[in-house]
Order: structure tokens, then sequence, then C-alpha cells
């Protein structure tokens, strides 16, 4: 059974423009948890991004989860 909660909205993304700023948006806004995954990560400007947007969430004290895959991501630095 679908659980609808009201006043949700949903928004179709076309591309990396729209969609990588509305995910840090997003982080950003996080109070409790971040669930994310991703089979591709890379360190560019982008998931630096990201990865900075993840930084501040887990400071305010956001539970904060990160899935990468190995392949993928393979040239993502470890100390990352």
């Amino acid at each position: 059974m679908a659980l609808f909660i009201s006043n949700n909205k949903i928004n179709l993304l076309q591309n990396g423009e729209e969609y990588f700023p509305s995910m840090e948006a997003a982080l950003n806004r996080a109070l409790h948890e971040i669930y994310l995954e991703s089979y591709i990560f890379e360190n560019d400007n982008t998931g630096k991004r990201i990865v900075e947007a993840l930084k501040r969430a887990v400071f305010r004290g956001v539970k904060t989860h990160l899935l990468i895959d190995g392949f993928g991501s393979n040239r993502f630095p470890k100390t990352m």
C-alpha cells in the first residue's frame, strides 16, 4: 500500500546542469538523514561540491550514508 503525503512534488531534471545543483540544495536542507548512492562519483568540481555538502550535513548532525560503486568510481581518491 502506498502512503501519500500531501504537498509533495516531483521535478523532472533533464541533465547534470539541473540535477547536481538540485542535489546540493537538497543536501543543504537535510535535517535528519541522507542516503546517497552513485555508480559514478568523480573527483571533479561537481564531485567536490557534493562532498562538501555532505560534510556540511554531517557537521549539522545529519546522519549521512554514501554508497559509491568501486568500479564506476575507481578513480575517486580513498582519502576523500
